[in-house]
């Protein structure tokens, strides 16, 4: 008999939907961000609305990893429309 397995505990949103749940999260804490952490990039977990700040893009990817295994972080640069710009 085949033994059931278990659903992986993060299931991804579709990029559409993520981007937007990110944008909904960052306009409510945009104001406090901006503010305080200026330039630095700030990556969100979707899922759980919890946010990371670093000055180094991949450290806040890994804060938000470190505390949710397996996510994908939405990733910005805080007062910045892009993280960065091509050379």
């Amino acid at each position: 008999m085949k033994k059931a397995t278990q659903p992986p505990k993060y299931v991804p949103l579709r990029k559409r939907e993520m981007d937007m749940k990110a944008d909904r999260i960052y306009a409510q804490i945009r104001e406090q961000l901006e503010a305080e952490h200026w330039g630095q990039m700030v990556a969100i977990e979707v899922d759980s609305g919890d946010y990371y700040i670093d000055d180094d893009l991949l450290e806040a990817i890994m804060k938000a990893r470190a505390a949710h295994p397996g996510c994908v972080p939405y990733v910005k640069r805080v007062g910045y429309p892009y993280v960065g710009r091509l050379p």
